[in-house]
């Protein structure tokens, strides 16, 4: 069985460009976060929920791991964005004050990074980080998961 290595040329890249060095406010940070996601993926729905997540985690870039600011800011249900956070923490994503998204704005790879990182948020995935400092990543939703969502 031959197995096709190569990553899908949509996936390369970074996922974010790198931010201003500051913000005049929280509602520039916003805005700022909708247009990377936006940059991201041009055709999706605002309304679409993973729209929202994408936004979630470029702000979280921006101002830590703070869900209640970012849920504010971004005026996102707060039960959502508390699910998203604690998935984060668990996973090293969300550690200690900072977020660890310094992958999201590599040249080669930051897209499969930040979309790595969406997938722990929902629950998807479970990330941990070795004793060398690098991410290892497995799914944790069965088949059934995906037939009924």
């Amino acid at each position: 069985m031959k197995i096709n290595n190569r990553i899908d040329p949509g996936l390369r890249g970074k996922a974010l460009q790198k931010p201003p060095a500051s913000f005049k406010d929280d509602r520039e940070i916003a805005r700022w976060a909708r247009q990377a996601t936006r940059e991201l993926e041009p055709d999706t729905d605002a309304k679409d929920p993973n729209f929202h997540l994408a936004c979630f985690l470029a702000a979280s870039s921006i101002v830590g791991p703070d869900e209640a600011r970012i849920s504010r800011m971004l005026g996102l249900p707060s039960g959502r964005v508390a699910f998203w956070a604690e998935n984060l923490r668990r996973a090293g994503i969300w550690q200690k004050g900072a977020v660890r998204c310094e992958t999201w704005y590599d040249e080669k790879s930051g897209t499969t990074g930040f979309i790595l990182a969406m997938l722990v948020a929902e629950g998807l995935v479970e990330s941990r980080v070795d004793e060398t400092g690098v991410a290892k990543y497995r799914a944790v939703a069965g088949r059934e998961w995906w037939q009924n969502n």
